[in-house]
C-alpha cells in the first residue's frame, strides 16, 4: 500500500456516509458461491507481517497498521458517551425541606377498651341446656328470655317441699285439737283439785285420794305443755318447708335465664345439649351504652392523674376524630408483676366500640426538640412508612422513618431524616426509587 492509498483510507474510516466524521463500517459484499452477504475481514497486522521483501515498505504497513487500531479503539470509544445521552430526562417534583421545632411530649398510654356493666349469666341449677336462643353480637332487650335448662329435678324438689308443708300443716291441726283435749282434761282436773280440796278441809276425803286428783291435775298441765311445745315444732316444720319451698321455686326460676339489662351477647360459651352446672357461664352480655379504657400506667407517670382529669382518647377502628375521655377510677394498689396502676377511663358511646379493642390515651409531657415533615409527603407500604429524599446528583432515594405524633398536617419524624435535608412532597405512585428529580419549591 502507498502513501497515498493510505491516506484515503484513512479519510474514508474517518467519514460517514453522510460526509461527517465518523467511525469505518465496512460494506458488505455479496458471496460468490452462495449468493449470502459477507461482512469483510478488518485488515491485520499479520497481513503485512508475512511480507519481508522490502524493508521501506514494511515500515510503512507497520504504521499503517497501528494507526488503524487506534482508530477502531477511538471509534470503540464513542458508546459509553451514546449510553449517557440515552439517559432519560429527570421528573419534576415539589420538594420541601425538613424543619426543626419544639414539641410537646405526649406519652401514648395504651389500653383496652371494657364495658362498664358487663355480665356472665350461669344457672345455679344442674341440667341439659334446652334451647339457646341467642348468637354473639344479637342485641337484647332487658327481660328477654336467652336460654333454657332442663327443670324436671327441680320441679320434683318443689313437689316434695310442697308434700312436706301439707304434712307439716295435717300435723298441726292434729297437734291444736289435742291441745284443745288437753286443755279441757286439764281444766276438769283443776276443778276437780279445787273441791277435793274443801273436801280434805273438811275430813271427807282420805290424803289418797286427794293425791290421786292432784296427780291428775298435774299430768293434765305437762300434757297440755307438751302438745304446745308440739305444736311450736310443727309450726317451725311448716315455716321450714315454706322456705324450702321458696329455694326450689328461686332455684326453679334458674331453669329459665333472662337479660338483666339491655345489651349486646358477646360470647355464648354453651349450646343446647350441653350440660349446665352452678357457676358455668351460658352466655355474656354486655351494655353497648357506656364503655371505659382500662390504661396500666408507670409508677412514675401515676402522679400526674387525678379522678376527673380529661385525657384525649384514640381507638383503633373508631372514627379518626378524638375522644375526651375521664378518668373515673385509679386503683390504690399496683399490679406487683408489671408494676403498673390500673386507669380507667370513661369514654364516650360510639356504634363501632366493642369490648377488647385497643386504645391509647394521649398523657401530655415536656417539651423537646423535633424534625417536622408535612404528612403528605409519607410513603406508605403496609406497616413500612418512609419519604423520598433528594440526595446528592438530584437522586430520589426512600428513606425508611420511624414517625411519632401529627400536629396538623406535620408529623414528627424521630429518626431516619435530619433537618434540612431536602424530601420530595406528595410523591406520585410512579416515583421510583434511584430517580433523578428536578427540584420545583
Amino acid at each position: 500500500m502507498g502513501e497515498r492509498e493510505f491516506a484515503m483510507l484513512l479519510r474514508g474510516a474517518t467519514r460517514n456516509e453522510n460526509g461527517r466524521a465518523g467511525c469505518l463500517q465496512p460494506a458488505a459484499s455479496p458471496d460468490r458461491t452462495g449468493g449470502a452477504v459477507r461482512i469483510p475481514r478488518p485488515f491485520s497486522t499479520q497481513s503485512y507481517s508475512l511480507e519481508q521483501r522490502n524493508p521501506r515498505s514494511s515500515n510503512k504497513r507497520s504504521i499503517a497498521a497501528l494507526m488503524s487500531l487506534a482508530i477502531l479503539a477511538g471509534c470503540s470509544a464513542e458508546h459509553p458517551r451514546n449510553k449517557q445521552a440515552e439517559q432519560p430526562a429527570a421528573v419534576k417534583v415539589q420538594v420541601a425541606t425538613a424543619t426543626q421545632g419544639h414539641r410537646s411530649q405526649i406519652y401514648r398510654l395504651p389500653g383496652t377498651v371494657r364495658a362498664v356493666r358487663s355480665a356472665s349469666l350461669a344457672s345455679k341449677l344442674t341440667g341439659t341446656i334446652l334451647q339457646v336462643r341467642v348468637h354473639p353480637g344479637d342485641r337484647v332487650k332487658a327481660g328477654q328470655l336467652l336460654a333454657v335448662i332442663d327443670s324436671r329435678e327441680a320441679e320434683a324438689m318443689i313437689q316434695k317441699a310442697e308434700a312436706g308443708k301439707r304434712e307439716a300443716e295435717m300435723a298441726l291441726r292434729e297437734t291444736e285439737s289435742h291441745i284443745a283435749a288437753a286443755r279441757s282434761n286439764l281444766e276438769l282436773s283443776e276443778a276437780t283439785l279445787k273441791r277435793y280440796e274443801k273436801l280434805r278441809d273438811q275430813k271427807s276425803v282420805t290424803p289418797q285420794e286427794f293425791e290421786e286428783v292432784q296427780a291428775r291435775q298435774r299430768a293434765g298441765s305437762a300434757s297440755l305443755e307438751a302438745l304446745q311445745a308440739r305444736k311450736q315444732q310443727v309450726l317451725a316444720k311448716i315455716t321450714q318447708a315454706e322456705w324450702e319451698n321458696r329455694n326450689v321455686q328461686a332455684l326453679h326460676s334458674y331453669a329459665e335465664l333472662h337479660a338483666p339489662f339491655d345489651g349486646v351477647i358477646t360470647q355464648k360459651h354453651l349450646d343446647a345439649g350441653s350440660l349446665a352446672l352452678p357457676g358455668v357461664p351460658v352466655v355474656t352480655i354486655e351494655e353497648t351504652s357506656r364503655y371505659r379504657l382500662e390504661v396500666p400506667i408507670e409508677e412514675s407517670r401515676s402522679p400526674s392523674l387525678r379522678l376527673g382529669q380529661k385525657l384525649e382518647v384514640r381507638v383503633a377502628g373508631v372514627a379518626d376524630v378524638p375522644m375526651q375521655g375521664v378518668v373515673r377510677e385509679i386503683e390504690a394498689a399496683a399490679d406487683p408483676a408489671s408494676r403498673t396502676y390500673l386507669v380507667k377511663l370513661e369514654i364516650p358511646a360510639r356504634p363501632q366500640l366493642r369490648s377488647g379493642m385497643y386504645g391509647e390515651a394521649l398523657l401530655a409531657g415536656g417539651s423537646s426538640e423535633a424534625v417536622w415533615i408535612e404528612n403528605r409527603s409519607v410513603v406508605r407500604q403496609g406497616q413500612i412508612e418512609g419519604v423520598y429524599v433528594v440526595e446528592r446528583n438530584n437522586v430520589a432515594r426512600l428513606r425508611l422513618l420511624r414517625l411519632g405524633g401529627v400536629s396538623g398536617n406535620q408529623v414528627e419524624v424521630l429518626s431516619g431524616l435530619q433537618s434540612a435535608e431536602t424530601y420530595v412532597l406528595a410523591p406520585a405512585p410512579e416515583l421510583k426509587d434511584g430517580v433523578r428529580v428536578e427540584g420545583i419549591p
